[in-house]
């Protein structure tokens, strides 16, 4: 069974780093993706956890402009 890589925000942040150092994901926009929900994180006390190996599972999903082709001339419904 593996272990489940459970980091803080600061230690999740550095760790990203050194895998990449020219990452353009800044410390706040981590913490924008663990309180928006799109990186799975608990609450222990004060701190939040995030699961490390799912941070980097989301970042290596592709986007959705990534995968759907713009729709051009498509007059879209408002509401």
């Amino acid at each position: 069974m593996a272990l489940v890589r459970m980091r803080t925000k600061k230690e999740a942040f550095k760790m990203l780093k050194l895998d990449d150092p020219n990452t353009a994901i800044t410390e706040h926009a981590l913490y924008i993706m663990m309180r928006s929900g799109q990186v799975p994180c608990i609450r222990v006390g004060a701190k939040r956890l995030v699961n490390y190996d799912a941070l980097i599972e989301h970042l290596n999903m592709p986007t959705r402009a990534e995968t759907e082709p713009p729709k051009l001339g498509v007059i879209r419904r408002l509401g």
